[in-house]
C-alpha cells in the first residue's frame, strides 16, 4: 500500500467540508479565543478521523458491487492494492484515534 493509495482510500480531499466546524465560532465572534479555538480544531481533528473510517467501512463492505463500477474500480480496496485485513485494521485505528481525541 501506498502513501497515495492511502490518501485516496480515506478521502483527504473530503477533509475540507469539515471545515465547517469552524463557522460558529466565525459567527459567534469568538474565532481569536485560543481555547474554543483548541476544541474546535480537536473537533475537526476527530471528525476527519470519524468520517474517514465510515468511508473506509463503506468501501470494504461495497467493494464487490464496486468492482464493476466505472468510477469506484479504481479506489484501493476495489482493485486489490489493500487486504482486508489490513483495511479492517486502518478502520479500527481511524476510529480509536478519533474517538480518543473527541
Amino acid at each position: 500500500m501506498t502513501a497515495k493509495s492511502l490518501i485516496k482510500l480515506i478521502r483527504v480531499k473530503q477533509w475540507v467540508k469539515n471545515l465547517f466546524i469552524f463557522s460558529p465560532l466565525f459567527f459567534s465572534r469568538h474565532i481569536y479565543n485560543h481555547h474554543q479555538a483548541y476544541l474546535s480544531s480537536l473537533t475537526f481533528i476527530a471528525f476527519c478521523f470519524l468520517s474517514s473510517a465510515m468511508y473506509v467501512l463503506n468501501d470494504l463492505l461495497d467493494r464487490q458491487k464496486d468492482k464493476f463500477h466505472p468510477h469506484k474500480k479504481d479506489r484501493p480496496l476495489t482493485d486489490d492494492t489493500m487486504s482486508v485485513s489490513t483495511t479492517i485494521g486502518l478502520i479500527a485505528a481511524l476510529f480509536i484515534i478519533g474517538i480518543v481525541t473527541a
